[in-house]
């Protein structure tokens, strides 16, 4: 209803709104490019706010009305453009998130893909690792006995110390490689399996004397050291609170 009509019928109108059209050549400059732009598929006009009072008698009785307007056409285009780019804003926030809820989906597959290949490496390593670790255990019996036999008085002494020689020397060394190699990647692999079950890497904290640790990595890459001809140098260490595995795993690649 229009804004007099109800303010005669007795209404208080406060703020109400009202786009009249008016012929182009009325409309002022500021307003024709901005309805041209703004408006481009309606006629031509402007917004009026319009506020409305009754007007009573001296016994109470409406007998009029009386309204007053305001060209409020450049704050309500200001308003319809902040409005529509609310609903673009609104509409590429939709979008967007469609679009990463995909690549999230698809980011969750992978890492369980991932995650049941390391499992299943993980798994298929650990039995020629066993085989390792017996054999290297089955290899240091064998060179308890020999040790033995060289020991018995009917051996020539040159042929037991040269034997001892060997068996104290290159032979024990390359058994405790083995071993340590052995002890290294059980422990790598342990690691693959908490992470394939887990999705993450869960650190198990706890004092981890470095000095011990780095001079097993070192001896443990004798062989490799030598061949390269490089000379490693360790100085004091101390003993911190970390994940052992991860930090030989740290040192190891350093």
């Amino acid at each position: 209803k229009l804004p007099l009509v109800r303010a005669i019928r007795g209404e208080v109108v406060d703020n109400a709104e009202l786009y009249t059209l008016v012929p182009p050549s009325s409309l002022p400059a500021s307003h024709a490019e901005l309805l041209a732009t703004e408006l481009a598929n309606e006629e031509p006009g402007i917004y009026l706010g319009i506020n409305g009072r009754p007007i009573y008698d001296e016994r109470g009785i409406v007998r009029g009305g009386v309204v007053v307007s305001r060209d409020i056409t450049l704050q309500k285009l200001a308003e319809m453009r902040v409005l529509s780019r609310n609903e673009e804003f609104d509409q590429r926030v939709k979008e967007r998130t469609a679009e990463l809820a995909v690549s999230n989906a698809e980011l969750q597959q992978k890492n369980q893909e991932n995650e049941m290949f390391v499992y299943s490496v993980s798994h298929d390593l650990r039995s020629p690792l066993v085989n390792l670790q017996g054999f290297s255990q089955e290899l240091q019996v064998s060179c308890n006995d020999l040790r033995a036999l060289l020991g018995e008085s009917d051996i020539p002494a040159s042929a037991r110390e040269r034997g001892l020689r060997v068996l104290d020397g290159d032979i024990t060394q390359a058994v405790k490689f083995i071993q340590s190699a052995v002890m290294r990647l059980a422990n790598i692999i342990n690691a693959l399996l908490r992470l394939s079950r887990a999705g993450r890497v869960e650190y198990q904290r706890k004092p981890v004397p470095l000095q011990e640790l780095i001079d097993e990595i070192v001896a443990s890459r004798h062989n490799e050291i030598a061949a390269r001809n490089v000379q490693v140098e360790v100085r004091p260490l101390p003993t911190i609170n970390g994940d052992s595995s991860a930090l030989e795993q740290l040192f190891s690649n350093l």
